[in-house]
């Protein structure tokens, strides 16, 4: 009898079938450190799969308008990819994706389908103009009393939503004031009306102005600086003269 009771013990312990197969695809979950925005720098993307898979490489991930850097393994289940921007890009957004016939689980099933992540990119530096003094007369590159008393403004395009940095600089080489902070319109048109303390400071002469703009997505123009203007708004001096007159 104690035989036959080992041997049904045996036999419960070693037979039996095996656990349950696992049939369910693995899925991933791509994010975007510019996720919301305009990249204009390096943008470090995070793949988030649902379970462990084999052997995630840069050579199963689809990628356009951007150069991929290094992979990394943060573990089993997330990794992060840095992608560079290419250089002067507005219009081509970065596309980035997984080849899912590539990827498996640690039972072999497939990655599900999944869908490309798109960021916009702009790494474009803004272009920033200033205007003629006087648009109509190239050749008047001055500031009479007449023109201080009216708001004589320097102007300019650059892009929508961009900020201008002004400064002025006295006979060209002296920067006097503070930089002046100016938005650009949605017309891409921008203006700065000199004030009574920039013509203390500049006094009567020559100056010229000097402008940069930073767009929304922080890129940084050329410095471009205007033709001389001469300020001149002391009215001339009247003059008696008194005139003798003999008689014969």
């Amino acid at each position: 009898m104690a035989l036959v009771a080992t041997a049904a013990v045996v036999t419960a312990c070693g037979g039996g079938a095996s656990g349950p197969t696992d049939t369910v695809a693995p899925s991933v979950t791509i994010t975007s450190s510019a996720s919301g925005t305009t990249a204009k720098a390096a943008v470090t993307f995070t793949f988030t799969f649902s379970e462990a898979v084999n052997s995630f490489s840069k050579d199963f991930i689809t990628l356009t308008n951007g150069t991929a850097g290094a992979l990394t393994k943060v573990n089993d289940r997330v990794y992060t990819l840095v992608v560079t921007p290419q250089v002067a890009q507005t219009t081509d957004a970065i596309q980035l994706s997984v080849d899912a016939t590539k990827v498996t689980d640690l039972a072999g099933n497939n990655l599900t389908a999944v869908t490309p992540v798109v960021t916009s990119v702009d790494t474009t530096s803004p272009l920033v103009t200033i205007n003629p003094l006087n648009p109509l007369n190239l050749a008047d590159t001055s500031i009479s009393l007449l023109d201080k008393l009216n708001g004589a403004s320097i102007t300019g395009t650059a892009e929508a939503g961009a900020t201008i940095s002004l400064t002025l600089w006295k006979n060209g080489s002296t920067q006097v004031g503070n930089i002046q902070k100016i938005l650009v319109g949605q017309d891409g048109q921008w203006s700065y009306t000199l004030t009574s303390a920039d013509y203390k400071l500049l006094d009567q002469g020559s100056f010229v102005a000097k402008v940069s703009a930073v767009d929304a997505y922080g890129n940084t123009s050329a410095t471009v600086s205007s033709s001389a203007i001469t300020v001149d708004t002391i009215a001339p001096a009247l003059t008696n003269r008194s005139e003798e007159h003999t008689s014969e």
